[in-house]
């Protein structure tokens, strides 16, 4: 038997999120019960707005022999929307016999029985059927899965079909393949007003996936991943009193190829991945309004190298070169595009000492965006970010853990066109600097004391990226900083302490002359307890003072119980 319960509570401002689970399983003799009970709520406190979704699953079986179990089973779920006066509160209910026969790595599973569902204050009642089918992973070679359900109540029909064939192939040169292909209808009919007038929803899809690694060698393999996906999600409903349909179909084709290998102290991989989409959407009614048509083609090629200089120092290169191209059917449609990304990211580690490492790393990346028609020009831009970063790490057992991160990071946005006449400056450019530092110290084996410091100061302005001058818009900086004393023994953890965090923003009339247009500032505390894996809990609660609005109070937390028997 095992009980398993989760509560939390969050708040920001006059909004508020709370909920919780719980699962019970235990067995009497040949008896088994399960069961699962979940609710998730949020409240508005202003104008008392509440939305909230219960969802309830409940079985009983008896076992009529090792393999067989039969008995009840019932599910309840009910959503409330009183953001709308309640006008789109749902619920559903089921009550039914349910058996399942497990052997040889297979499960099978069947139920059926009474079904009933209101929405829009209509109620329909009727029945439903499932199945399920199923095979421990533990099989290498083939395993299926299928998902069936069915419900039939007053005159509408909703049915969920959810079929898949997996092979998988391994041998002793370490050649390995797992091939999939599967196909999916999902079908939904609900009533859209009080009038009983219905919608109805009905989505086809099939797909298939291959993922093979071959070995040259030892040291040099092959990863290949082909992905295929074709779907319709088909719309019927009325529209000016006559029955109208829109359907939308979307291809989908993924290709990914990598080349990976290690040589002594150099190990890397390189490789090239496609993705690729087309949409279209069409309506027996050419009057309605359609989403645009598109097809998306990108295409990445990828590197990563690494080199262990010494026992003590180790190198790291990542690549990322794409290639995004998009266009659309249409001749008013002036979204067609083409994108150029590159990234690089390098990485130095070295290890200091026993106790300590520092590494040192940075990041490249260039982003062209370039519209194909002469309508959007002008919002042509370089996209250019820059980064470097360091992080020390220090951990004696024991004794100290610490984690020093700094960072230095810039974006420069830069129009195509803007020294063209009667074009004002839109260039930017955002700038940035961040310092981190956690930190735990045990004064013994019962006591230890947590710290965390954090700084980040940031500045926006115009950008003549030609003669690179930066006119100052306006900047911020924030600081945050917690502390909490800590207890452990055995199998109790428990810390408190205060928290801190101040923030400043200002607006600039001219580079000399700053004029503050924000402020805040938050006072609080947390706690947090474990007692094995029996108990967390964690809870903050912060007091807001900020310019412009009236002091607030945020209160966040989670609890969760375990219990086995």
């Amino acid at each position: 038997s095992a009980d398993t319960t989760r509560v939390y509570a969050e708040q920001l401002n006059h909004y508020y999120m709370f909920g919780g689970w719980n699962h019970v399983s235990a067995a009497y003799g040949k008896f088994h019960f399960d069961a699962k009970i979940s609710n998730s709520s949020s409240i508005y406190s202003e104008t008392s707005r509440l939305k909230t979704q219960t969802e309830l699953k409940t079985d009983l079986l008896y076992c009529l022999t090792p393999e067989l179990r039969t008995g009840l089973t019932g599910m309840f779920f009910a959503f409330q929307d009183g953001q709308t006066s309640h006008a789109y509160d749902y619920d559903q209910g089921r009550a039914g016999l349910k058996a399942d026969y497990r052997k040889n790595l297979y499960s099978v599973t069947l139920e059926s029985g009474y079904a009933a569902e209101t929405r829009l204050d209509i109620r329909d009642m009727g029945w439903y059927g499932g199945l399920q089918l199923d095979r421990s992973r533990a099989g290498l070679l083939f395993y299926p899965e299928l998902n069936w359900d069915y419900s039939r109540m007053g005159n509408r029909r909703n049915y969920t079909f959810d079929n898949k064939v997996s092979f998988r192939i391994r041998n002793d040169s370490s050649l390995k393949d797992h091939f999939s292909a599967g196909f999916k209808a999902y079908n939904r009919e609900y009533y859209v007003t009080r009038e009983a007038d219905t919608e109805e929803r009905l989505n086809l899809a099939a797909y298939l996936e291959n993922r093979l690694y071959y070995p040259f060698s030892k040291r040099v393999g092959l990863e290949h991943t082909l992905a295929f996906s074709s779907s319709r999600d088909g719309l019927t409903f009325s529209y000016y009193s006559e029955d109208e349909t829109r359907t939308r179909r979307l291809l989908t084709l993924q290709n990914d190829i990598r080349l990976r290998g290690q040589i002594g102290a150099f190990r890397g991989s390189v490789g090239f991945i496609n993705d690729y989409k087309q949409s279209r959407t069409t309506a027996t009614n050419p009057g309605m309004t359609l989403p645009a048509d598109y097809i998306f083609d990108k295409k990445n090629v990828i590197a990563r190298v690494s080199w262990r200089l010494s026992e003590g120092d180790s190198l790291y290169v990542s690549y990322l070169g794409s290639l995004l191209y998009y266009d659309t059917p249409d001749t008013n449609n002036y979204d067609d595009r083409d994108e150029l990304s590159y990234s690089v990211s390098p990485a130095w580690h070295h290890r200091m000492g026993p106790y300590t490492s520092l590494t040192l790393s940075g990041n490249l990346f260039l982003h062209h965006y370039v519209y194909l028609f002469h309508q959007r020009s002008a919002q042509n831009h370089w996209n250019r970010v820059y980064s470097i970063r360091s992080e020390v790490t220090t951990h004696i057992p024991g004794v100290i853990r610490w984690r020093s991160q700094q960072e230095l990071y810039a974006n420069y946005f830069v129009y195509d066109y803007e020294d063209s006449a009667f074009v004002h400056v839109q260039s930017m450019v955002f700038r940035g600097l961040k310092l981190q530092q956690n930190i735990q110290y045990h004064f013994g084996p019962l006591w230890y004391l947590q710290g965390y410091a954090f700084l980040r100061v940031e500045d926006n302005g115009l950008l003549d990226w030609e003669a690179f001058i930066q006119e100052l818009t306006d900047s911020k900086y924030t600081v945050k900083l917690e502390l909490s004393p800590g207890f452990r023994k055995g199998k109790v953890n428990c810390s408190a302490g205060p928290i801190f965090s101040y923030r400043r923003d200002f607006r600039y009339l001219d580079i000399h002359n700053p004029v503050e247009s924000y402020r805040s500032l938050r006072l609080g505390g947390q706690i947090s307890l474990q007692i094995a894996n029996i108990l967390t809990l964690n809870y903050r609660l912060e007091q807001i003072d900020q310019s412009g609005a009236a002091r607030v109070y945020n209160q966040s937390g989670n609890m969760r119980f375990n219990l086995a028997f």
